[in-house]
């Protein structure tokens, strides 16, 4: 429908300028979008006619989505399947061993992603605070021991806290090929500065 064959009073209301964001379009305005007289080709961006044109267009879309499903299924594209795998080097009685933990949760694998790099920069000897300051020699294992003493069991285990148990089970880890795991969620790029 050309924008000519509307009536004068919605082709007006539909030409104004759009309200702020966060704010609904006109109710007028709206059921012409859903009724199908406001549309894309007879709106000009930025105004309330072509703000109630999105508005239906996301409700129709909306109401297609099942309850509980993500965006990303409403799409047509599959779930992820992929279970979220962590290791770390967990206590028991006699010291300490190697675990690689399945289907841990979101901030645990991130937490065990933490703990497996503090753990290599203490062998590497630049251990690295959360504040970013690198620590070496004794300071950086006073650091460590305090630091994940504190910690949550990670996946309902507790970690070796302790840097010398620590780096006994890396350097034991690294002689039976054991492969650490930590899948990591993808980061989001950063933006690149000039």
């Amino acid at each position: 429908m050309r924008p000519a064959d509307l009536p004068r009073s919605l082709r007006r209301a539909a030409s104004r300028g759009a309200r702020p964001r966060g704010r609904a379009p006109s109710p007028r305005l709206l059921e012409a979008a859903r009724a199908g007289l406001l549309t894309r080709r007879n709106t000009s961006p930025g105004t309330a006619g072509r703000r109630a044109v999105d508005r239906s267009t996301y409700e129709r879309r909306a109401a297609r989505r099942a309850p509980g499903d993500t965006v990303r299924a409403a799409l047509g594209h599959g779930a992820l399947e992929r279970p979220r795998v962590a290791s770390i080097f967990a206590a028991a009685d006699g010291g300490g061993r190697f675990l690689t933990l399945e289907d841990v949760g979101l901030a645990d694998q991130r937490r065990a992603g933490r703990y497996l790099a503090a753990v290599r920069d203490l062998a590497r000897d630049r251990y690295r605070t959360p504040a970013g300051v690198v620590l070496h020699g004794d300071a950086a294992r006073r650091h460590f021991a305090a630091r994940f003493s504190r910690w949550r069991p990670i996946g309902g285990q507790r970690i070796v806290s302790d840097p010398d148990g620590a780096l006994a089970l890396a350097d034991a880890a690294r002689e039976a090929g054991d492969e650490v795991l930590f899948d990591s969620p993808r980061r989001r790029p950063r933006r690149r500065r000039r």
